[in-house]
């Protein structure tokens, strides 16, 4: 950081010839004036003793003096060069940028940075009004304007500047300081560029002070000072927000915007080097929607990607890249009372940086509490993340599960670690850095051992998928009758869930879990159960599937006749019962030290939870029981021509169903009289090819889980669409693929299952 006190080139120019014809008034004396009470106090202080003739030199040292026994030098520096670069070339090319009134793209955050760093209502931004005698005293062609925080084009830098982003390198940044940047390419709206003209009426530039707020609020006292002036940022906030898929809806509804994605990435002001980056999609599922605010144009939501699992990573990345600037900054400082906080955090992090184990690395960029300095003694707290598991009972004798893991969580969080450091000739000492090395080690060992004992692995297991059932069950009822403690926790979880999910529904989701494993290696901040077991949606799918098999195959006389519910439920748990590698995935749960094992579950956990729809599975299932005729489903035909040529000299169809389709019933019939030419069945992945004359045709199609025959079809369940009419010619091949194709060309329309059956 480029300060007077520390390079002097914040005083450039004096005018000698001034200076030397300078009297002092009639009883002047140095100690007449009092630079302190606060920066105001100083510079008004500094002005009486211009007028009075004092000696510039001893009045700007003063005036240091006086901020550094206010401890906030920092503003006054800032405030100084600010009435230094007051109106210079780079002051109205940036001012032209951001506005000269009420800038249309200011970042008006509560931002506690400026807060910390201001005393006495001054901030890092202010520029008071001073004399021409001042201002000459504080002259640097060199000083740069902190301007208040604006966000910038990337493609902006080029016409201001002289250089792109991806060259520009600042001339004067500072540790802690951030200019934020959107990026070239970004829109605000679907085919709508991110521009300057906002409306002040309606910001919608939210999204960016979203994404930048939560981010400053996150880092509290710790967060960064957002400029204006991209010459002082030490990094860049680079901001994105794209619609990148359009599609049209009929004529009417326009569907624009069908993913939207955000990014927020953190890099280096010189050379742009990537520190942290988040970002997050979001697309239109139930944001579909049309009214006349919006012109019928629909668009998926903004994603807020503080919202996000790995936000709190994110965070943590950001707090690191600060702390290292801010410690750069002080490195060759000497330690006293008063920089201690600041020397000690450096010194760490240096440490944390050479430290080859996670859990040692872990300790030391947890960072210093209760800093306590006694005559160069400095005592502080750490977190060595010991549970604390030799003070209490084993896990096999508890009382409470969740309460044992509770207290081992809290004892893990809790910054219990006291240790101290000697300070001698404004250093630490040698052999209090080593004693303070082996401390740690000793505690990262130690912290690991608990959360790799069996008493850990069972309790993180038994909080996030605790058995159902005492031992192997072996048949549903075992399942759908699970325990006590089952039965209440899982009436907890389903409080959380979309839809009303019985324990039973539950019981059987976790048995069909094969195995979960407790991830120590990378350290307590990366603690995460790796899991392998059922995926949920494909559990309920082929538990639902086989209810309603069951009730399709059956003649009406014979089918059960209770509510589907009861026969879904023991569907699950025979598809539980089955083997656990079916319907099997990975997937791993972060799980956070700072939890609350009651209430605050992971979201990874959550997010698995919720993806077991059973309400939405249960309702189609009712909706599709109703509609089964009476009599029973027949066995679908195999893959091929079920009539018409299968060669010949007219043109040659090749029917296909895509991978993510079910299988089809196809006909091809005569447009002028409706007659059918060829018919086939096809599954999905697969073709089959048929001839027919040369003339005008028509494709009809139907799908859908049952079959009845060629006469009925699928009946009420089924699905029926028909094609554009089509010129076939002798000799030619004709390829028509069915089901959702990128970039088709052919458009199709509801038919009604009457027009499968002319003659």
């Amino acid at each position: 950081m480029r300060h007077m006190k520390r390079t002097g080139s914040l005083l450039l120019v004096l005018l000698m010839i001034c200076s030397a014809c300078r009297y002092t008034a009639a009883g002047a004396d140095e100690n007449d004036y009092f630079f302190g009470e606060n920066i105001y106090g100083i510079l008004n202080t500094g002005e009486e003793a211009l007028a009075d003739g004092m000696d510039p030199q001893w009045v700007l040292s003063e005036m240091r003096k006086g901020a550094e026994e206010m401890e906030c030098e920092e503003a006054f520096y800032s405030i100084c060069e600010n009435i230094a670069a007051y109106g210079g070339s780079d002051y109205r090319k940036i001012a032209k940028v951001l506005g000269d009134e009420e800038p249309l793209r200011g970042l008006d955050i509560d931002n506690p940075a400026t807060d910390r760093i201001g005393r006495s209502g001054w901030t890092v931004y202010d520029r008071p009004e001073v004399s021409e005698e001042m201002a000459r005293l504080l002259q640097d062609p060199q000083a740069e304007y902190c301007f208040e925080a604006g966000w910038w084009m990337e493609n902006e830098f080029q016409s201001v500047f002289g250089t792109s982003y991806q060259k520009f390198k600042p001339s004067h940044p500072r540790p802690g300081y951030v200019c934020v940047v959107v990026r070239k390419g970004a829109q605000r709206d679907p085919e709508t560029a991110w521009d300057a003209a906002g409306d002040r009426e309606y910001r919608w530039d939210f999204p960016l002070y979203r994404a930048i707020g939560n981010l400053i609020w996150s880092l509290g006292e710790d967060a960064p000072v957002l400029t204006g002036n991209p010459h002082l940022a030490s990094a860049f906030w680079v901001f994105d927000l794209t619609y990148p898929f359009y599609a049209h809806y009929g004529k009417e509804n326009q569907i624009k915007g069908y993913n939207c994605k955000t990014s927020l990435t953190v890099e280096t002001a010189d050379g742009k080097q990537k520190i942290a980056e988040i970002s997050a999609s979001e697309q239109l599922g139930d944001t579909i929607y049309s009214s006349s605010v919006n012109n019928g144009v629909a668009k998926a939501d903004v994603p807020n990607v503080s919202e996000l699992e790995v936000f709190e990573k994110f965070r943590g990345d950001v707090l690191l890249a600060l702390t290292k600037e801010r410690s750069a900054a002080i490195a060759s400082q000497k330690i006293t009372e008063r920089n201690v906080r600041k020397m000690l955090d450096g010194f760490l992090i240096g440490l944390a940086e050479n430290a080859a184990d996670p859990w040692e690395k872990a300790i030391y960029e947890s960072g210093a509490e209760d800093v306590d300095w006694d005559n160069g003694t400095v005592t502080f707290r750490l977190n060595s993340f010991d549970p604390g598991l030799d003070e209490m009972s084993s896990y096999a004798n508890r009382e409470d599960s969740f309460g044992w893991l509770s207290g081992a969580f809290a004892n893990a969080a809790h910054r219990e670690m006291e240790v101290t450091l000697k300070v001698y000739t404004g250093i630490f000492t040698h052999s209090s850095q080593t004693a303070l090395k082996k401390a740690v080690s000793a505690a990262a060992q130690k912290a690991r051992a608990a959360f790799e004992s069996k008493d850990m692995k069972q309790a993180v297991k038994d909080w996030l998928f605790l058995a159902p059932a005492e031992g192997r069950a072996k048949e549903p009822d075992d399942l759908l009758h699970p325990g006590t403690s089952f039965f209440f926790w899982a009436s907890e979880l389903a409080e959380d869930m979309p839809g009303s999910v019985p324990d039973g529904a539950l019981a059987a989701l976790f048995y069909a879990q094969k195995s979960q494993k407790l991830i120590t290696e990378d350290g307590p901040k990366a603690l995460a159960l790796e899991c392998v077991g059922a995926d949920p949606a494909a559990l309920l799918s082929a538990a639902s599937q086989a209810a309603l098999d069951e009730l399709a195959y059956a003649p009406a006389a014979s089918r059960f006749d209770g509510d589907p519910e009861d026969l879904l439920l023991k569907t699950l748990a025979e598809k539980a019962l089955g083997g656990k590698d079916q319907f099997s995935e990975a997937f791993t749960i972060p799980i956070n030290l700072g939890q609350n094992v009651y209430d605050d579950l992971p979201a990874r956990f959550m997010e698995y939870l919720k993806a077991f729809s059973y309400s939405d599975a249960l309702d189609d299932l009712r909706s599709s029981a109703e509609k089964l005729p009476e009599t029973a489903a027949r066995p679908i035909p195999r893959n091929g021509r079920m009539s018409g040529n299968g060669s010949g000299s007219g043109a040659e169809i090749n029917l296909n169903v895509t991978e993510n389709s079910t299988p089809t019933y196809v006909q091809v019939r005569n447009e002028s009289n409706g007659r059918l030419a060829a018919s086939a069945f096809v599954y999905p992945g697969r073709e089959a090819t048929v001839y027919i004359p040369a003339g005008t045709y028509r494709f009809y199609y139907c799908t859908g889980p049952y079959w009845y025959g060629e006469e009925d079809m699928f009946m009420d369940l089924g699905t029926y669409r028909k094609s554009e009419p089509f010129q076939a010619r002798s000799n030619h091949i004709i390829t028509y693929t069915m089901g959702i194709v990128k970039d088709g060309n052919t458009a199709s329309y509801q038919a009604d299952p009457s027009e499968f059956r002319q003659k």
